[in-house]
């Protein structure tokens, strides 16, 4: 899918203190059902990254990675970062959903619904928690 990417750096001063990283394109049937090799060892029905009963081909966003360093964490450069993300996403010509995908154990489900994401299904027997937002 990586046919455009938004990358934004928070800083302070000259330091490096967050980002965030999207991506969009069109996602094909193919990929919509590819696995990386380190997943074959999970079952057929364990999910995929991409909802089955979606449509494609389909022009999607990715938000891949927000992080801030936990020093800086609690002083809305989270929320800024978001903002910027979410326009980028929103900006791709023709693009209809977005999805992010968050690992067990990383409790921002919240944050992204606080953005319209929503929880899609489970990828990889729960090992990664699919939200999407419909455009």
């Amino acid at each position: 899918m990586r046919q455009s990417t938004g990358f934004c750096i928070a800083l302070d001063g000259n330091k490096p203190v967050g980002y965030i990283f999207c991506e969009g394109g069109t996602v094909t049937e193919e990929m919509k059902t590819a696995r990386p090799d380190w997943a074959d060892g999970f079952s057929a029905d364990a999910g995929d990254l991409y909802p089955r009963d979606m449509p494609t081909p389909m022009v999607a966003a990715h938000l891949n990675n927000l992080y801030v360093l936990p020093e800086y964490r609690g002083q809305h450069i989270s929320s800024e970062l978001m903002a910027k993300g979410m326009a980028w996403m929103k900006n791709i010509p023709g693009v209809e959903r977005a999805f992010v995908h968050v690992s067990n154990g990383n409790n921002a489900g919240a944050l992204y619904e606080k953005y319209g994401f929503r929880y899609s299904h489970d990828v990889y027997d729960g090992l990664i928690d699919a939200y999407q937002l419909v455009y």
